[in-house]
């Protein structure tokens, strides 16, 4: 994570960035499914499908208490 806003800890950007996180998880739980593999080169899987709204959800909430994302700002 590279969020940053300035005149805050590290501590208090992770408190932020954790508040954020139970927000969006319970807004988006993690919801697995199968997906099984059609062809030979690549193995079936599981598949969270609110990992993306889950991360979206953390980015909005970051930025909504002023961070900006610096570099990479998702899981």
């Amino acid at each position: 994570m590279h969020w940053n806003r300035p005149g805050t800890s590290p501590e208090q950007m992770h408190q932020d960035y954790a508040a954020c996180d139970i927000s969006a998880t319970g807004k988006y739980p993690e919801t697995m499914i199968h997906v099984d593999s059609d062809n030979r080169h690549e193995a079936s899987r599981d598949v969270d499908t609110n990992a993306i709204l889950r991360d979206q959800e953390i980015q909005y909430c970051m930025r909504q208490k002023g961070y900006v994302c610096q570099l990479k700002c998702t899981r």
